[in-house]
């Protein structure tokens, strides 16, 4: 439906590369023939279609021609219409069909292209008709939604299903929402139904919010506060047995706050003891009330949980729990650090070894009989190998058996200053600190964080 209904011009920005005048002067060209040829094309289409038995051409331009006969009422720009359609262009490429989609489409038939507007205000319900629309009545010279180019001419089969008047909408619209109502009181009802059979069987106890549990173990731990985080297993599901949510089947428990959960969940834990296990019948209006949740729960549901309270911790407990736990990662990151860098500094005291500026280190394998050097804009082909510093090797392109070219700007900044040091012919050996490799996040490839690298690299050439 989207595609019929009129839309704004979509506005096309090609990003052209910079290859000289010469070269985007004929590409303007280019395009602009291919335009040309492409609005020609529709034209020529238009002319032979008209000339087709059946086919019938009003002052706008638009071209019909009556598949099916109808008997039924005619719309006015006012109403609202349901239809079956396909469009396509002259090729017969389909951009667009409520078939495919398995439903007709309805909408106003005011507020469309002129072409369907128009063709709709002749038709009768169960009219079929083949409509052929111009592109000055269709999309224009700007097209739509890219599948749908300017200058475009349009084809459509169109079945009018169905027209009805703003009141006739309305009536259905109110009769719907009565429709809705009567099933959301029944379904209420059934619940309530529930709920009070529920709470006649032995051991389940009433709060006086509504919630009912029942004591299925007693555990002797403490007992949460709202502010608490709590540790639980769960399963949540309808009065009708179709489970919802489940740590169970996750195979971990959940943890979170006591105090920020579905008020049934709240009450409920504020009340339970570590170790306890309860079976919970919460009323939709201390659990997710007339909206539901997620699509899952619908609105007014009762819901039924099997809640076991594993663990409770306060606040504080977690904050130091969580402090904890960064000091630790903190204290693995900095013996990582310090790892690599008495690594660095004793590669660094090696005769052979150079060190740049930057904290780059390298040495001369062999010298090539090239005279030039790559820029950091250049494309380079090269062979490699890259290892960390216990030896274990995470790539290379001897092992792929082809060398390897990419742009200098577009690798890590170690591979870039190096390479610019090297002449066709050249290998070196680099030694990159992680701040000019893969930083504190490693890579995928077998890199870890705050990793040195250690690569041989041979350059093959200076590719541009």
């Amino acid at each position: 439906m989207h595609k019929i209904l009129k839309a704004s011009a979509i506005v096309l920005t090609l990003a052209l590369a910079a290859c000289g005048d010469t070269n985007t002067e004929k590409d303007t060209a280019t395009m602009s023939d291919a335009k040309n040829t492409f609005k020609e094309d529709n034209i020529a289409y238009l002319e032979e279609n008209k000339k087709k038995d059946g086919v019938q051409v009003t002052e706008s331009g638009l071209q019909y021609k009556v598949i099916e006969s109808g008997d039924g009422k005619t719309p006015t720009s006012n109403d609202m219409v349901t239809v079956h359609y396909a469009g396509r262009l002259i090729d017969g490429s389909e951009f667009d069909s409520s078939y495919k989609r398995g439903e007709p489409a309805t909408f106003p038939a005011g507020r469309l292209i002129k072409g369907w507007t128009e063709a709709l205000l002749l038709m009768q319900v169960g009219d079929k008709w083949e409509l052929t629309i111009p592109a000055e009545i269709g999309y224009g010279t700007a097209g739509a939604g890219g599948a749908i180019p300017g200058n475009a001419t349009l084809v459509f089969d169109i079945e009018l299903l169905d027209v009805l008047s703003d009141e006739e909408v309305s009536a259905k619209e109110d009769a719907a929402a009565a429709e809705q109502a009567v099933a959301a009181s029944a379904f209420k009802t059934t619940q309530q139904e529930y709920l009070d059979e529920n709470a006649k069987k032995d051991g389940v106890i009433v709060t006086e919010s509504g919630l009912q549990y029942k004591i299925v173990e007693s555990g002797e731990g403490e007992i949460a506060t709202a502010s608490d985080m709590v540790t639980v297993h769960y399963a949540g599901r309808l009065i009708d047995g179709s489970e919802f949510d489940s740590s169970y089947k996750r195979g971990e428990p959940a943890t979170f706050p006591a105090g920020r959960l579905i008020k049934g969940w709240t009450e409920a834990l504020t009340m339970m003891k570590v170790g306890d296990k309860w079976e919970l019948t919460i009323p939709s209006e201390i659990a997710y009330g007339a909206e539901g949740a997620s699509g899952v729960i619908p609105g007014h549901a009762a819901l039924v949980f099997d809640v076991e309270l594993l663990d409770i911790k306060s606040e504080a407990d977690v904050m130091a729990e969580e402090e904890a736990a960064q000091a630790a990662a903190q204290e693995v990151t900095d013996n990582a650090i310090a790892k690599e860098k008495v690594y660095l500094d004793s590669n660094a005291k090696q005769e052979d070894i150079v060190v740049t500026d930057s904290g780059l280190q390298y040495r001369v394998i062999k010298s090539g009989d090239g005279d030039a050097h790559p820029t950091s804009a250049s494309k380079v082909t090269v062979h490699y190998a890259g290892k960390l510093i216990d030896g274990s090797e995470f790539d290379s392109s001897y092992k792929r058996g082809a060398p390897a070219s990419f742009p200098l700007n577009g690798v890590i900044s170690g591979w870039t200053e190096g390479v610019q040091l090297m002449k066709t012919g050249d290998k070196f050996e680099f030694f990159i600190p992680f701040e000019m490799g893969y930083g504190a996040r490693g890579s995928g490839g077998g890199v870890p964080p705050y990793a040195t690298l250690i690569f041989t690299v041979e350059l093959i050439s200076i590719d541009s």
